[in-house]
């Protein structure tokens, strides 16, 4: 179900993304980020979260006349903390507008679980995604986190589909993880650009923890559209450069 949140935190990350490159503006198409999150006629609302959040001096450059369509296009100043008027804000986690209640197999067929089921079959009883070994401790703070998996005694595995800030949040986690090797599987979800997410982890774990030691792989299918073929292979290719056998399988 498309939520407020996540079409909020998307418009935000292309305005911390667009910042990070010096420019001094972006222009954001609800087609695009509706698109981008996945979403099934929903454009309406995004549009509607996007008026939302639009400042004084901020502009819409295209759309049609009711301002609720796939062509809607706001120009978007920046940097955005120079703005002293504040948007409102968005009810965390709040649909988008009412929806039917998904069925028990639609509700099944999420990125979450396709990636799990991924390295199930890639990595059989070596993968375990429960129990003290997924744990992370953050200093002294006794909540700590979790990290989707590990196989064997050496990997640690987090499984992304959200926005390219939320999934750069989940390489902090694998770094945190005891376990000297890291992989991340990227589902294209949430994100407008999946490969550009991918190369900004790659990025971050070459700097944190050295090559050799991490692989990211961009998986081919999703919870909405399985390829578990092509996507086996690709974390039975990454699992191998991490040091590990598919002899290992259980």
């Amino acid at each position: 179900m498309l939520k407020a949140r996540a079409v909020e935190e998307e418009i935000r990350s292309q305005w911390a993304e667009a910042h990070a490159r010096r420019t001094s503006y972006v222009d954001i198409r609800a087609g695009d980020v509706h698109r981008g999150l996945g979403g099934q006629n929903r454009v309406p609302q995004v549009c509607q979260v996007m008026m939302r959040l639009r400042h004084p001096g901020d502009l819409v450059i295209d759309g049609p006349p009711s301002g609720q369509g796939a062509s809607l296009t706001i120009r978007y100043l920046l940097p955005r903390e120079s703005n002293k008027v504040q948007e409102q804000k968005i009810l965390a986690e709040r649909p988008l507008a009412d929806e039917p209640q998904e069925g028990d197999e639609r509700r099944r067929a999420n990125h979450d679980a396709y990636g799990k089921l991924i390295m199930r079959n890639a990595a059989g009883n070596a993968f375990s995604d429960s129990g003290a070994l997924c744990r992370i401790r953050f200093g002294d703070d006794a909540a700590g986190a979790r990290i989707d998996g590990v196989v064997g005694n050496s990997i640690a595995v987090e499984i992304e589909s959200r926005t390219p800030k939320q999934i750069r949040g989940a390489v902090l986690d694998l770094i945190f993880h005891p376990y000297p090797r890291k992989l991340l599987l990227i589902i294209a979800g949430h994100q407008n650009d999946a490969r550009q997410a991918a190369n900004q982890c790659r990025h971050i774990l070459r700097e944190e923890i050295g090559n050799g030691n991490f692989q990211v792989v961009l998986l081919a299918g999703s919870g909405r559209e399985h390829q578990q073929t092509s996507d086996v292979a690709r974390v039975r290719e990454a699992l191998g450069r991490l040091g590990w056998s598919t002899a290992e399988i259980g």
